[in-house]
């Protein structure tokens, strides 16, 4: 934790301690380990509007499906690659993540990983 003493009073100055709390490498918020699987924008594998997500904005590669307690827009950084919190989980799968693919073949074959991530915002 780094202090910083800033206030100044008549050319003295006064001890008054402001605390700045140190970010993990990389610029993130936050660095977790998740398990990440991939879906592609089909009925079979999401609710009855495949092409609106949670967000309320259409489908678009680069968005993912984050848990709850991260807000739409949010940036997440997997292996070099930035995606952009834009749906959600089911609930029973609340704390993993899903990111969106063009095609069902490529969320397969993406599987189903844990990863180590990066929040940046």
């Amino acid at each position: 934790m780094t202090i910083l003493f800033s206030i100044i009073w008549l050319g003295t100055i006064i001890a008054t301690p402001t605390f700045i709390p140190k970010l993990p490498a990389c610029g993130a918020v936050e660095v977790i380990t998740a398990e990440i699987s991939g879906y592609s924008a089909e009925l079979s594998q999401t609710d009855s509007d495949p092409e609106t997500m949670a967000s309320g904005k259409k489908v678009y590669l680069g968005a993912i499906a984050c848990p709850r307690r991260y807000p739409f827009g949010t940036k997440i950084e997997i292996r070099d690659n930035t995606y952009t919190c834009e749906d959600r989980m089911a609930l029973k799968n609340d704390g993993k993540f899903d990111i969106l693919f063009s095609t069902r073949a490529e969320a397969i074959q993406f599987g189903r990983r844990t990863l180590t991530i990066r929040i940046l915002q």
